[in-house]
């Protein structure tokens, strides 16, 4: 009979071995949920509408997805080839926008020239706008060729269309050429080219990147200023109008630009990257601006470079992160650029602004030796105009931890918070003669009722993903992004009902 002793040494393996494996199938559990997006809560679910085709709701540009105004519910949409028959048949109704009045058809004049000076672009594509009709189905209302953005009034009575089409506007120098806008009155039934374009100003192309209603009229605009005739210089500003877009006056230049690039000046193509939305590349600029009343706004201007830790490295591990931020000021005449502040070592990879004016920012730090620190939600305190960090964002690898995060979207509505993001880990391959760990990824989607304090994941699996936020009444829009699509919907959770 075995001794006690060897009972007790069996009990001690049997519970050793029985922990071991828990542990390990729950590390397996953590990956595996983590990469296939199971698990969250579903608030509210239901169903908004239906499209004929999956362009409608394809992801093409940095435009694309769900807009809601009190007139209607816009889905923006494309592909940035031209779609087959099979995929895709525009009604007779809809409104093609590149038409000008005399019936000539626009071209891309600045795609011709830099052709013609031996860069290869392409400009190939189409983009949809979509109304969500009494039926909730989405109708085509207007089709544009390449790339567009529909930017609608807050009362939604006025939608504006920047397109990537380009003609010369009456009165301005031979070789200028202006973005076509479209213009539109009636939800979309009809639709009229701007002549003087939007945001126009001395014969410069507003090359615009977004837009901020404050109301009906007063508008904010940030974006790139080109003057074709001066070898396509690019300038970077921020504008704004008191009659949507009619006039312009200019609040902020390419002054706020000095200091983000620590080893040399911007060239004209970093100039021309300035985005208001990220790109996901290793290096990237970003600005952001949150109106704080009618005579003051704040400005945020971020830079992320990766550089090689050695001369001779080719691996991008030293993280460079610098923002310039300031404040603007109206004194009665004119928009004034005050005190410029640099921080360093900060990256404000996404900022939203709440119907009550709260700002909220995803920060991620560079340590002091350049490599990446946490990624942090704050909140603008307007006491001070400086970040109060609430806690790190959530992460679905729990206790394995993120090596990377990468924030798609970041909406604040008012009374719930939805950050959406990607998320890289490294974790061991398990095998015996080798040292090597594999790459993992995840995309997950959460909500917060609490200014950010605590998150709760949403049921949002690996193919779905936001596309819309209704900040009014805290409704998040998504669908599946596999095409063809199989489910041919788009859905909502009310998170705070």
């Amino acid at each position: 009979m075995p001794s006690t002793e060897s009972k007790i040494v069996r009990r001690i393996v049997t519970i050793f071995v029985s922990i071991l494996c828990i542990v390990l199938l729950g590390y397996a559990a953590i990956i595996v949920i983590a990469e296939l997006g199971l698990g969250g809560r579903a608030p509210h679910p239901q169903v908004v509408g239906t499209f004929d085709s999956f362009v409608q709701a394809s992801s093409y540009g940095r435009c694309s997805g769900l807009i809601v105004t009190p007139k209607g519910t816009w889905l923006v949409g494309g592909l940035d080839k031209e779609p087959t028959k099979a995929e895709l048949t525009v009604p007779s109704s809809a409104t093609l926008l590149e038409h000008l009045p005399d019936g000539t058809v626009l071209k891309d004049l600045a795609s011709d020239i830099l052709q013609n000076s031996g860069v290869s672009i392409l400009r190939e594509g189409i983009t949809l706008i979509s109304r969500l009709d009494a039926h909730k189905h989405f109708q085509i209302v207007a089709a544009a060729p390449g790339t567009a953005c529909l930017y609608p009034t807050p009362d939604g009575a006025t939608l504006f269309v920047s397109t990537g089409l380009q003609y010369h506007p009456k009165g301005t120098k031979k070789g200028d050429t202006e973005n076509a806008f479209f213009r539109s009155d009636d939800q979309g039934k009809h639709w009229s080219l701007m002549p003087d374009g939007w945001f126009h100003n001395s014969g410069f192309g507003a090359q615009l990147q977004s837009t901020q209603f404050i109301d009906n009229q007063r508008v904010w605009a940030t974006g790139n200023r080109i003057a074709p005739s001066v070898q396509f210089r690019s300038t970077f500003g921020i504008y704004y109008s008191f009659d949507q877009g009619r006039s312009v006056l200019p609040a902020v230049s390419d002054v706020l630009l000095q200091g983000l690039w620590t080893d040399k000046p911007p060239t004209s193509d970093e100039m021309d990257a300035v985005s208001d939305t990220t790109s996901g590349t290793d290096n990237e600029t970003s600005v952001f601006l949150a109106p704080l009343d009618e005579a003051n706004a704040r400005v945020w201007l971020s830079r992320k470079e990766w550089k090689p830790s050695t001369e001779d490295s080719t691996e991008n591990s030293i993280a460079d992160f610098n923002t310039n931020e300031a404040n603007i000021h109206w004194d009665g005449s004119r928009w004034q650029l005050g005190t410029i502040e640099h921080v360093p070592h900060v990256f404000i990879q996404k900022a939203a602004q709440s119907p009550d004016g709260k700002v909220f920012a995803i920060l991620s730090r560079a340590m002091s030796d350049g490599h990446k620190g946490p990624t942090t939600i704050a909140v603008l305190n307007r006491k001070t105009l400086q970040w109060d960090e609430i806690r790190k964002i959530p992460d679905p690898f729990l206790l394995l931890g993120s090596d990377g995060v990468y924030v798609e979207a970041l909406y604040a509505g008012r009374n719930a918070l939805v950050l959406s993001a990607g998320y890289g880990a490294e974790v061991a391959t398990g095998m015996r003669y080798s040292s090597k760990s594999a790459a993992i990824s995840a995309e997950a989607t959460y909500y917060s009722l609490d200014q950010g304090h605590t998150w709760t994941k949403l049921a949002l699996a690996q193919y779905q993903t936001p596309i819309g936020f209704d900040a009014e009444h805290d409704r998040l829009f998504w669908l599946g992004k596999d095409a063809p699509f199989q489910d041919m919907r788009i859905q909502a959770y009310d998170l705070a009902p």
